[in-house]
């Protein structure tokens, strides 16, 4: 028989109810818990990535090697200087004071009184597409464009960043906790809101006021409370409200409290570092090159120690020959380009010896000169054989045998550069043991156009003197060092990128003048890559 049980179908005290409810919520807590700290743990981890982005598309991606070199890229490998901005990464930038563009750095614009500003288009004006029309219409470009003297490329070339928002909008680039951007008051030349993104940036120097800091650029995130740290952090407190990067130094200045609630400013480790961008060359650049076997000294002017033409000023008298130093025909002296021109006679214009003495000017007895047209080969065999012509007759270039060059009452010179008779050409001069020369090196200026550096031997005055070598034919690595800008200042760093460099032979009168490569078969500088935190090698020029 089925007996009833009549608490069989009871249910849950209100004691159990509790406690399983009371289980329900502290699961919930810890789960809430659990995602609210994965959750500031991703935004912290965003915020890590995006300041490593915007570091490579300052300084380039280390990881894209070449040659086991890092790859020469980012804004600074551009630009020749620090962005002004985070925007300057996405948008060409120019400081504008009195209506007039300009290329500098934020300091310099700062300096200037001059507004920091963004462009859509390759030209200040706004509508210009070509650098041609738009320096016609007084405005600036900003795109890059080619150097003609050196080959290098300059100029804005960005987006150096890819970002889905209008540049203009203060959230366009964010750290990971979403902080908008906030103006500055005490800032008048830059607005940070549309500018750096909320993120802290800055150029050392522009706190401390230090010329050491110059070339340190701070950027910094705010953290999860997005306001700047006013202590040290704790090390062993994980804290996401702390900046990151985290604060490891302080700077006291009362004026600060005028705009901040504290006359201390806590900062990080600078981002990218003076070192990180500027490669020092105080020391020097050494280059190896093949010296040419030595030239017969050659001068054609009254005064024989006067070897080029821009030296022989009045009373001497440049009777003949090339203008420019080291050019001992017509053909290779008019390679040259335009600055250099051959001359036969004193006048300047006479091309006949005839023509030349009947008005009583000094003729040059060499006629187009000597040698191979290439200024390479030293003897006939090798000249013909490289598709060059020889001279070796006293005339316009055409005979060719000794018994036709005497016959015509000429100078026979022979078919070897070095059995010329020194005496034969020169008696008067005495031999040069050493030839002159000069590197220069083709950089980007803080403007971002290229400037040019030159050697000097002597660093008491800003002459820019030359090295000496002696040219025997043999292999050499010579170290240049002093290098003066145009102003004649040293200059000790230059930024990373493609810079370009070349040796020069000194014209008798400056380096900065000098325009004829040594040895001549270089027709250009050659580009070197300088790289961050790296010393350069020695160049084979």
């Amino acid at each position: 028989m089925i007996q009833y049980n009549p608490n069989s179908g009871r249910g849950f005290t209100l004691v159990e109810l509790t406690v399983v409810l009371l289980l329900i919520a502290l699961l919930a807590s810890v789960s809430v818990r659990e995602t609210t700290e994965f959750n500031f743990q991703t935004r912290y981890e965003q915020t890590k990535e995006r300041l490593e982005i915007i570091k490579q598309a300052i300084l380039g991606n280390p990881k894209q090697l070449i040659n086991d070199q890092q790859a020469v890229s980012g804004f600074v490998a551009d630009m020749g200087r620090l962005p002004g901005s985070v925007r300057d990464l996405l948008q060409a930038s120019a400081c504008v004071t009195a209506g007039v563009a300009t290329q500098s750095s934020l300091s310099e614009c700062t300096t200037a009184g001059g507004t920091w500003t963004w462009f859509n288009t390759p030209c200040t004006d706004g509508i210009s597409t070509t650098s041609t029309a738009c320096s016609a219409a007084s405005g600036l470009w900003l795109a890059q464009q080619i150097h003609p003297a050196s080959g290098l490329k300059h100029g804005w070339h960005g987006p150096y960043l890819t970002v889905s928002g209008n540049p203009n909008n203060s959230d366009a680039l964010t750290d990971g906790w979403g902080r908008m951007g906030v103006n500055n008051d005490y800032t008048s030349t830059i607005d940070e809101s549309i500018s750096d993104y909320g993120w802290n940036f800055f150029e050392l120097s522009t706190l401390t006021n230090s010329s050491d800091d110059k070339n340190f650029l701070i950027i910094q995130s705010f953290g999860k409370d997005q306001l700047p740290d006013i202590s040290y952090p704790n090390p062993l407190v994980e804290n996401y409200d702390n900046d990151y990067p985290e604060n490891s130094y302080s700077f006291v200045n009362a004026s600060f409290s005028t705009y901040y609630s504290s006359s201390t400013i806590y900062y990080p480790n600078p981002t990218v570092r003076k070192q990180d961008w500027l490669l020092d060359i105080s020391n020097g650049i050494s280059v190896t090159f093949l010296k040419l076997n030595k030239l017969l000294p050659l001068s054609f002017c009254t005064d024989p120690t006067k070897i080029a033409k821009a030296t022989c000023s009045s009373p001497d008298i440049w009777y003949g020959g090339c203008s420019l130093p080291g050019y001992y025909n017509k053909t290779g002296c008019e390679a040259a380009g335009t600055w250099s021109n051959w001359t036969y006679c004193s006048d300047g214009a006479s091309t006949t010896k005839t023509a030349c003495e009947t008005a009583g000017k000094i003729w040059y007895v060499l006629g187009e000169g000597f040698g191979c047209s290439d200024q390479i080969n030293s003897n006939k065999t090798e000249c013909i054989s490289s598709a060059g012509t020889w001279r070796s007759c006293s005339d316009n270039g055409t005979i060719t045998t000794k018994t036709d060059c005497t016959n015509a009452g000429l100078t026979w010179l022979g078919d070897d550069l070095y059995q010329i008779s020194n005496a034969l050409i020169q008696p008067a001069l005495p031999t040069i043991p050493n030839l002159p020369i000069c590197m220069k090196i083709f950089y980007r200026q803080l403007d971002s156009t290229i400037g040019v550096l030159i050697s000097d031997e002597n660093t008491a005055t800003p002459n820019n003197e030359p090295k000496f070598i002696y040219p025997d034919g043999s292999s050499q690595t010579i170290r240049f060092k002093n290098f003066r800008d145009k102003d004649g200042n040293l200059m000790n760093n230059l930024p990373i990128g493609s810079n370009a460099i070349g040796i020069y032979q000194y014209d008798g009168k400056d380096c900065q003048t000098s325009n004829v490569f040594y040895p001549i078969n270089h027709q250009m500088p050659m580009q070197v890559d300088f790289h961050p935190n790296a010393t350069l090698p020695v160049i084979n020029w």
